[in-house]
């Protein structure tokens, strides 16, 4: 379970928006805004898994 999760860009906003049953949930249009919504939202010690669907010969 998580406690927060943060999702960008349009690719799968949509899926994960209606299936991810978390309470608090950040949907960002793109990375811009990414690293202040980090610092606003976690402290250290908090642990954060980065995920992509990048495919692997990019």
């Amino acid at each position: 379970m998580f406690d927060i999760v943060i999702v960008t860009g349009s690719l799968n906003a949509e899926l994960f928006n209606k299936n991810l049953k978390v309470k608090n949930k950040i949907m960002l249009a793109d990375k811009s805004v990414l690293t202040d919504v980090l610092a606003s939202q976690t402290k250290a010690g908090d642990i954060i898994l980065f995920a992509n669907d990048a495919p692997n010969f990019i």
